[in-house]
């Protein structure tokens, strides 16, 4: 499993996005396993709120899991 390195944070919403999407899970389940809002999944991949690195780590680790 890979380690968090704040040095990768990317805020880009689109990135987020792809990640939300690369979990092949609907937005209500990954809301739910990131334990926040769907409202507040939805401010992070449409920009509105900087997505914090914490939430960006957690994502990439759910797409990789979809991936292996």
């Amino acid at each position: 499993m890979a380690k968090p390195d704040a040095t990768q944070r990317n805020t880009d919403p689109t990135y987020i996005d792809g990640l939300v999407v690369g979990t092949g899970l609907n937005r209500a389940e990954v809301a739910r396993i990131l334990g926040i809002g769907e409202r507040t999944l939805r401010t992070y991949t449409k920009g509105e709120i900087v997505t914090p690195y914490p939430v960006q780590f957690c994502l990439e680790c759910l797409a990789k899991t979809k991936r292996d």
